[in-house]
This record gives structure tokens, C-alpha cells and sequence, in this order.
């Protein structure tokens, strides 16, 4: 009732992480650190991939406080130390490792905006 559809650990996790209330989503995100970093066999690296927390995780506009960036941030880093990462598809492999490099806190331009002081 909570997740998204599909039901199953990853979707009660993200059903969670999506609440206003700041200590569930940290608790759902630190559940989420934990499973990405799970060694051996993969099966944490399995479950952060799933659809919903993939497009949770790439969003970097779902979460809006300090604390939810770095939260945010620390699965994408316990996912990306984890040798089982291998199993995640290049493209995702990718875009998570730009998202490292930029650090929790990258926010992109806009193109042709134009800052005035008044």
C-alpha cells in the first residue's frame, strides 16, 4: 500500500523514502546504503536496481534537503564500491559514475539563463 507497484522489499523501501517525514526517508535510504554495499553474490546490488529506486536515486531533484542529498548520495557510493556492481547495466554503471564524480550536490545549469542583480 505504501510502494510502488510490484510490491516487494524495494517498493516498500521506496514508498517510504518518498514519506515527508525526513526519518523515514532516512531510514529507507539508509536500508538502501546497506543492501547496495552486501557482498558477495549481488543480491543487494539487485535490489537498489530495482526500476523505482534507480529513478529515485538518479532524480537529484526527488530529494531537496542537505541531509537528503547525502543520504541520496551514500547508496549511490556503497553501490558503486561494491565489486557485484558488474551486474548492473552499462548505461546505469554510467550514469551513477557521473554522479559520483559530481558529488550529491551538482545542480545543472540552465543554458541561455541570465543572472541579474537588482
Amino acid at each position: 500500500a505504501n510502494g510502488a507497484p510490484g510490491g516487494g522489499t524495494p517498493a516498500f523501501l521506496l514508498g517510504l523514502a518518498r514519506q515527508p517525514v525526513p526519518e523515514l526517508r532516512h531510514a529507507a535510504l539508509d536500508v538502501l546504503r546497506a543492501a547496495a554495499g552486501q557482498r558477495p553474490g549481488g543480491w543487494g546490488v539487485l535490489a537498489v536496481a530495482d526500476p523505482g529506486v534507480v529513478a529515485l536515486l538518479r532524480r537529484r531533484d526527488a530529494l531537496n534537503s542537505k541531509l537528503d542529498r547525502e543520504w541520496q548520495f551514500s547508496v549511490i557510493e556503497n553501490l558503486m564500491k561494491n565489486p557485484s556492481r558488474s551486474l548492473l547495466p552499462p548505461d546505469l554503471l554510467d550514469s551513477f559514475n557521473t554522479m559520483l564524480k559530481q558529488g550529491p550536490f551538482y545542480t545543472e545549469q540552465q543554458v541561455g539563463e541570465m543572472q541579474t542583480m537588482s
